[in-house]
């Protein structure tokens, strides 16, 4: 699943005509990056949740023939749904008992294919050293496992990729939920499983951070 819903706020005023996921990073939109690693990592159906410009997205991508894959659309008409709500939103279209969701705003070399969940975890999050503009860290990682606030263990940053049990999200009310707030249940049953990526990796949430990622040499 790729996160395609938001409006991108930060990235305005590019995305006041432009929806995020199609926003280009060295003349290519940044979901069609994550298209085709998804495809070359042996990836086939691909859901996508829009909602903000939703139909630019559809247009430009159609049904991912084009891509290798089969697209379905999860669309948000009442807004975006939140990076939580809009997993819970899909369900319906996502196959099988695991499955990875990637942020369209994601610009890495985070090969895809290799990720796994091993049991009894309901989550692997794919997580990156702490970049300038949120040094402080998302999440602390002990053992291999995502823990607690205040536990003793290095702080890193979510990369926004991570692969998921269906089990997470099933029976859960429709409606704007983050992330975060479903994966809090699970670190607190010590459920959630971590994996350091130590390769390249932005997140191209600004106007500042796009500028940068289109400056860095190919």
């Amino acid at each position: 699943m790729i996160l395609a819903a938001g409006r991108g706020e930060r990235l305005r005023p590019v995305t006041l005509s432009t929806p995020k996921a199609l926003v280009r990073v060295k003349g290519k939109p940044l979901i069609e990056y994550q298209l085709e690693k998804l495809a070359s990592s042996g990836f086939r159906h691909v859901v996508i949740n829009i909602s903000y410009l939703a139909d630019n997205i559809v247009d430009y991508l159609g049904d991912g023939r084009h891509y290798g894959v089969d697209i379905s659309y999860s669309r948000e008409p009442d807004g975006p749904y939140g990076t939580g709500g809009g997993i819970v939103n899909a369900l319906e279209f996502l196959q099988g008992d695991r499955f990875l969701v990637v942020n369209t705003d994601v610009y890495s070399d985070i090969d895809f294919g290799t990720i796994r969940i091993d049991r009894p975890f309901s989550a692997k999050l794919i997580l990156v050293d702490n970049p300038a503009h949120n040094e402080r860290g998302d999440f602390s990682v002990a053992n291999g496992m995502v823990t607690v606030p205040g536990a003793p263990a290095s702080t890193f940053t979510f990369s926004g990729v991570g692969c998921y049990r269906r089990r997470l999200f099933e029976g859960r009310s429709p409606g704007f939920t983050k992330l975060t707030e479903i994966l809090q249940e699970g670190i607190g049953k010590g459920m959630i499983a971590a994996e350091v990526h130590s390769g390249f990796w932005m997140d191209i949430g600004t106007t500042e951070r796009l500028g940068l990622a289109n400056s860095l040499p190919d």
